[in-house]
């Protein structure tokens, strides 16, 4: 399982702001306990352009139940609105392993 921490906000406009406000970590894509994916799973949502100036991931985090292992990943991405994407496109995120690694990685539908 992942620990997906994914944030957005409609004021944020640099990294700081948009990841030390609780308000703007988004769990709404599960009803699980925690915010989580298991893995190959998919989810998404839904941002109204007027909410979504600035959106990013802060350092996921990868637990293995099996092993119970944990797994911090240091990647932070942070995008802006008008300059990483464009309100109405389609940003994703995908969590993988890289050697001993969790990583995230962005792409933005063209």
């Amino acid at each position: 399982m992942s620990r997906r921490t994914l944030y957005v906000s409609a004021t944020a406009d640099s990294a700081e702001p948009l990841f030390s406000t609780s308000a703007n970590l988004r769990t709404d894509f599960t009803d699980r306990p925690f915010p989580e994916l298991r893995p190959n799973e998919t989810k998404s949502i839904d941002v109204s352009c007027d909410q979504l100036r600035t959106l990013g991931v802060s350092r996921p985090i990868l637990f293995d139940a099996g092993s119970v292992a944990v797994t911090n990943s240091d990647d932070v991405i942070f995008l802006i609105s008008d300059g990483d994407f464009e309100c109405g496109k389609i940003v994703r995120f995908t969590y993988f392993r890289e050697g001993d690694a969790f990583r995230v990685r962005y792409d933005v539908d063209p």
